[in-house]
């Protein structure tokens, strides 16, 4: 994500990925409990991803990475994707 700063109409253009969002300029990004929610989220997802991970490795010998290969696989038709597919649907690159 990037912060743009204000633009001469008076709104915040805030710049990411997928495109741009514009915020008016005299509205915060996120309100107080808003951006405590979000930073809580960010927590949980930050410890819990490699905990995931550690377990999946110790009793399977898979990564998350592996796992969430094999979950798009089994939903797949014909349980086959091509490398791309796999890559768009697990937000990675090919």
């Amino acid at each position: 994500m990037r912060f743009d700063g204000p633009m001469s109409n008076g709104v915040t253009q805030v710049a990411d990925v997928t495109g741009s969002a514009v915020v008016p300029a005299n509205r915060s990004w996120l309100a107080v409990n808003e951006q405590a929610a979000w930073r809580a989220w960010l927590d949980m997802y930050r410890l819990l991803l490699p905990t995931f991970d550690r377990q999946l490795q110790s009793e399977s010998r898979a990564s998350f990475t592996d796992f969430e290969v094999l979950v798009h696989l089994s939903e797949a038709a014909d349980r086959r994707l091509r490398m791309s597919e796999i890559a768009d649907r697990a937000g990675a690159t090919p």
